[in-house]
């Protein structure tokens, strides 16, 4: 019975350790973070096919496998830093429009480094059409924030099946952001 108790206890220890090292990394002038010391910067053919947006991501980081990524979006918003709250409530809208089924895990908002940010953790199902494409069901880590005249987006992504290794690395990640 001793021996579960301490292979239950060891063992979230054990699987964060597996994703590598954190290490501190300067995303543009005005923001930096940690990132796993094995992810690089994404290529642009890794951006096309990785992150459905219509913008360029100010920084997009993913690893050897291409399995898990990390980026930050930037897009002109008529928010004000004030009206966050307000704006985490379409923020979670965008979040369920863009899959098919979303768990959602975490929705909160939170101050890290001293700015707001609304947060959502969640799984979710993007459905295949059978033929050529499988069904898609991910974890992902995302966060918000409103500075100046932009909306900020980073997020954290990785397949399901890699959830618990990779959650507690996601949250140091996302709680380590520093904006200027």
């Amino acid at each position: 019975m001793k021996k579960i108790v301490i292979a239950l206890v060891l063992l979230p220890l054990l699987s964060f350790q597996n994703v590598g090292k954190l290490v501190k990394t300067k995303f543009t002038e005005n923001i930096s973070g940690l990132i796993p010391e094995n992810f690089f910067v994404m290529t642009q053919g890794d951006i096309i096919r990785r992150i459905p947006s219509s913008q360029t991501p100010l920084a997009a980081y993913t690893d050897e496998a291409r399995l898990m990524d990390f980026s930050i979006n930037v897009s002109v918003s008529k928010w004000k830093k004030e009206d966050i709250n307000i704006a985490k409530d379409f923020f979670k809208a965008s979040v369920f429009n863009l899959y098919d089924e979303v768990n959602l895990l975490k929705e909160e908002m939170k101050i890290i480094n001293g700015k707001a940010f609304a947060v959502f953790e969640f799984e979710s199902l993007l459905k295949g059409d059978g033929v050529s494409q499988k069904n898609l069901r991910k974890y992902t880590y995302i966060q918000y924030t409103i500075q100046g005249n932009n909306a900020y987006v980073f997020s954290f992504n990785s397949p399901l099946q890699l959830k618990k290794k990779w959650q507690l690395a996601a949250t140091e990640m996302m709680d380590n952001v520093k904006m200027k």
